[in-house]
């Protein structure tokens, strides 16, 4: 029957854990870079491409609605 001697065991858990929580940070910290630079990837300019586009129209329709409203309104209430 062996001994096992409990002061290593703990020295190389011990160790494990600290190498365990600097891996985690860095991993922390490469993942808060790569959100940083997340809007120069190829893939979100290109959605963005596509996007700007129907948000323009929305836009267009949107002011073109309120100015026609806009029109209507001035037309019925000032009598010249």
């Amino acid at each position: 029957m062996s001994l096992i001697d409990f002061s290593v065991v703990q020295e190389q858990r011990d160790e494990v854990l600290a190498t365990l929580s600097k891996l985690q940070s860095d991993k922390r910290k490469l993942l808060e870079e790569l959100d940083r630079h997340k809007d120069c990837d190829p893939e979100v300019m290109e959605q963005m491409k596509e996007d700007v586009p129907v948000a323009r129209e929305a836009t267009n329709r949107w002011t073109g609605a309120k100015c026609a409203v806009l029109d209507v309104t001035i037309q019925c209430f000032i009598v010249v």
